[in-house]
């Protein structure tokens, strides 16, 4: 005798694509995440544009009820605005740009100049990681690196909306990415800001022999590549080898082969890669 047992608060799992049979339970699944891609953008855009009136010194309810963005929502081809909210969650679109057309332009700004301060983004302040990376559509976007893949300048990355928390940028290689492009609408163009110039941590795994003064004449190799050691792990093998693992803040993947080339070439090392996930 098989028990199946059933609870009103499960909701499908990504996995479960993996092994259902009928396609018309595979749409089912993917429907749901839809409906709920929905909610979270639609929640993602609402915060976007709220940050936005602040900044502005708008009263955040009216102005989002108002006719104004109404008219504004229209003009730019869509029908409500909550269509036009979830496309500022999904970052297709910019919400300073939207709040700037209803910003009432400063009393000391030229009447030549009105046109173009109300279209014209505002900066605020960024983190690191959003600083670092330009998405398509405008850089107004929650964002963050992913952590399974750890994407550093010269990868190529590619942005997708999570629930909650915005965008995540992975690598384009990452398996975790790969799983998950069966949403192509959830999928964002993006690209490293070369202007932009920063570290980026990297994990660093060294393969040596365990021998006297090998820590130290790694530690020397990196050093001398101007690569700055966060922390480090090292654990000996009965055979005689010992693997040490490193955090190490780069700037880009032409400065990370360089140092591993320099972690290569110290005398005992047999192998030196970075590792994706930490």
């Amino acid at each position: 005798m098989i028990d199946i047992l059933t609870s009103s608060s499960q909701v499908p799992h990504k996995g479960w694509l993996k092994f259902v049979r009928t396609s018309r339970a595979r749409t089912k699944i993917k429907h749901w995440f839809k409906v709920e891609e929905n909610k979270r953008a639609l929640e993602i855009g609402h915060r976007l544009l709220e940050r936005e009136c602040r900044r502005h010194g708008l009263p955040v309810s009216q102005t989002l009820k108002s006719d104004a963005l109404l008219a504004k929502v229209k003009e730019n081809g869509y029908e409500t605005i909550d269509e036009m909210t979830r496309m500022v969650g999904y970052g297709r679109l910019s919400a300073a740009r939207i709040i700037n057309l209803l910003a009432p332009p400063s009393p000391t700004t030229p009447k030549e100049s009105v046109a173009e301060s109300s279209v014209t983004p505002k900066k605020t302040p960024k983190t690191k990681e959003e600083r670092s990376v330009k998405v398509k559509g405008g850089n107004d976007v929650l964002m963050q690196l992913s952590k399974c893949c750890n994407p550093v300048p010269g990868d190529q990355i590619m942005g997708y909306i999570t629930r909650g928390r915005g965008l995540t940028i992975h690598s384009v290689g990452c398996p975790n990415l790969q799983a998950l492009d069966w949403d192509q609408n959830r999928l964002v163009e993006a690209e490293w800001d070369s202007g932009i110039y920063g570290t980026h941590s990297v994990k660093v795994s060294v393969l040596t022999v365990d021998r006297t003064g090998v820590l130290a004449d790694i530690s020397a190799a990196i050093s001398e590549c101007q690569a700055n050691i966060t922390r480090a792990e090292i654990s000996t093998r009965e055979d005689r080898k010992a693997v040490l693992d490193f955090v190490i803040e780069i700037t880009n993947t032409l400065h990370l082969e360089r140092m591993l080339n320099g972690i290569e070439r110290v005398d005992g090392v047999i192998t030196a890669k970075r590792v994706r996930g930490w």
